[in-house]
């Protein structure tokens, strides 16, 4: 379960039968780690939802080093921040997972603002 700034649990991790992340039941999920956005591949499970890549993109624009990869719990546990996306609700920070508190993340926000203005 995921906290959100709303500070209850509303979303879910999801992963494959490897344990590895998938998404979240309603959207992707991108972690932060020494200042690179990391996110789970697509190619064998997962969506390729709209906003996933729009933050791809935005993150290109904006010299923010991105990756596809697979991805673990235990990359969860080790990361600096985490972010939820999908069209309705955009980019929303992760507050917790389990036990591991996340600290605001400047990337998150950078990539969140520069999305805002293009509704604008």
């Amino acid at each position: 379960m995921l906290d959100a700034p709303a500070g209850a649990g509303f979303e879910t991790l999801m992963l494959d039968t490897s344990e590895r992340l998938v998404s979240v039941t309603a959207g992707n999920v991108f972690l932060v780690k020494d200042g690179a956005l990391l996110t789970p591949r697509v190619d064998r499970v997962g969506v390729n939802g709209i906003m996933r890549q729009v933050v791809l993109r935005e993150a290109a624009s904006l010299g923010i080093p991105a990756r596809e990869q697979d991805l673990a719990m235990d990359d969860v546990a080790s990361a600096d921040a985490m972010f939820i996306t999908n069209a309705r609700i955009g980019v929303v920070p992760v507050q917790r997972v389990r036990e591991h508190v996340f600290g605001m993340s400047e990337i998150a926000q950078r990539l969140r603002e520069s999305i805002e203005a293009l509704d604008a």
